[in-house]
């Protein structure tokens, strides 16, 4: 059973909510949430073609600047979940304010002094690159998150297919 109301669609991509048609003309900051309805939660809602419209546009117009550690994370798992391993990899490893790493492993947002570790960064890192390896359950392709251009070797051990997909 659907629990999720029928995202709006403009321009045959998501906005971040229904009343917010200008979504990526003008509050194109801070997180591009409408990813998480397919990246992060299950559904039937989402039709696959808008969403990669959607991860398309996030990556041409969003201030990434002013997005928090968790969302490059969840950008990866939609960009796996849409067959675009090239993406997830690359969005994991852009350089910006607030997807850098620190010595011991931790996210850093290195605009907040405020906020000298950001663990919901490394949450999402990890479940990120779980699912970009060991797959998501219905998925037939080995190490999907990973480009096939026979640049990458993934090894792997006792990681389990995401569950939700």
């Amino acid at each position: 059973m659907e629990k999720l109301a029928v995202p709006t669609i403009v321009n045959n991509t998501y906005m971040a909510q229904e009343n917010c048609p200008e979504t990526f003309e003008k509050v194109n900051a801070d997180h591009p949430s409408m990813l998480c309805a397919y990246g992060l939660i299950p559904g039937s809602r989402i039709q696959p073609e808008v969403m990669d419209n959607t991860l398309t546009r996030v990556l041409n117009e969003w201030q990434f600047p002013t997005m928090w550690g968790w969302d490059f994370g969840v950008i990866a798992m939609t960009a796996t979940l849409l067959g675009r391993p090239d993406v997830a990899v690359d969005i994991l490893l852009k350089e910006t304010e607030k997807n850098c790493y620190v010595l011991s492993g931790n996210n850093r947002q290195m605009t907040r002094k405020d906020l000298p570790l950001y663990l919901p960064g490394n949450g999402s890192l990890l479940l990120a690159v779980a699912m970009m390896a060991a797959g998501y359950k219905g998925c037939d392709r080995n190490t999907p998150g990973f480009p096939d251009d026979g640049n990458w070797t993934v090894e792997f051990e006792n990681i389990r297919p995401f569950w939700f997909a």
